[in-house]
């Protein structure tokens, strides 16, 4: 790894070589940890029969969705941020390796990747609470206002599960670490957040357009009318499969902002290789030599 700060597309350059040269571990890292969070959506989703009216136990079965999707994979950042880690270093580890690090720290992890979920999940309920009311200008400045906070919060706090993960550290000091790294930088994370989201955006659209594609050609090739989308088994496997394409590229984002992590670490302090080397053994994993 650079023991230099390095640009903003430099970062998105290592990110996207790093990913594809590592893709095969890192797909099964996502599913082993972020897949079966995605199945357990999808099995809630055929369980429950929305009603044609307001329901409570709609809005209910909404937010238990909103929220298993705003916390639990963040579990997985953390993991793929210690792999990353390790990758940089040029030691290749193993799935068992990353889970056995994974478990050694897991509560710690749990509660920062659920704190920092439920914050972001709290401040775009905020912002959308906001936008549906109808108080003319004093609604344009609350949905500003809370924008603005949603923002923050995802900058501030963007590095509080790597932190947890390759630190060892707290909840509450991985917050306090992150927006430590954070100050200051603050553009160059909007950089890179921004061009690496558009490429994860872009990668999403290429795979699932690839998806639509195959299921149309199928139907037409086999004389099928639209309505064989609408079978109950076709919509389970539609589903899933969009869920195990989202899992392929959901590594990427991580690995961005791991190595934008590890740069701030680089421009705000005395930090190298041997550091990070440090930080990763206390797993008992890599050698100091």
């Amino acid at each position: 790894m650079s023991d230099q700060p390095i640009s903003s597309r430099k970062v998105i350059s290592n990110s996207l070589k790093l990913y594809f040269k590592n893709l095969d571990s890192l797909f099964k890292i996502a599913l082993l940890w972020v897949f079966p969070v995605f199945m357990l959506i999808i099995l809630i989703g055929n369980l429950y029969e929305r009603g044609t009216s307001f329901c409570w136990y709609d809005f209910l079965y909404d937010l238990l969705t909103l929220i298993l999707i705003s916390t639990l994979p963040f579990l997985s950042w953390g993991i793929i941020a210690y792999f990353t880690a390790n990758a940089l270093l040029g030691k290749k580890i193993t799935l068992r390796q990353c889970s056995q690090a994974a478990w050694q720290w897991f509560f710690p992890l749990l509660q920062t990747s659920i704190s920092y979920g439920l914050l972001l999940f709290a401040s775009g309920m905020l912002l959308v609470v906001i936008a549906v009311t109808n108080y003319g200008l004093l609604t344009m400045l609350g949905v500003l206002l809370a924008a603005v906070l949603h923002f923050l919060l995802i900058i501030w706090f963007a590095f509080c599960i790597p932190v947890c993960m390759i630190e060892k550290t707290s909840p509450w000091k991985s917050f306090k670490r992150s927006k430590f790294l954070v100050n200051k930088n603050i553009w160059h994370i909007l950089k890179v957040f921004i061009l690496g989201l558009l490429l994860f955006l872009g990668m999403a659209v290429i795979l699932l357009i690839s998806l639509v594609t195959a299921t149309l050609l199928t139907m037409f090739s086999s004389g099928l009318g639209m309505e064989f989308l609408y079978q109950p088994i076709i919509k389970f496997i539609l589903n899933v499969s969009c869920y195990l394409l989202l899992t392929i590229i959901f590594p990427f984002l991580p690995t961005v902002l791991t190595l934008l992590y590890l740069d701030l670490r680089t421009r705000k302090e005395a930090f190298d290789s041997e550091v990070l080397t440090k930080d990763l053994s206390r797993y008992g994993f890599v050698s100091l030599n």
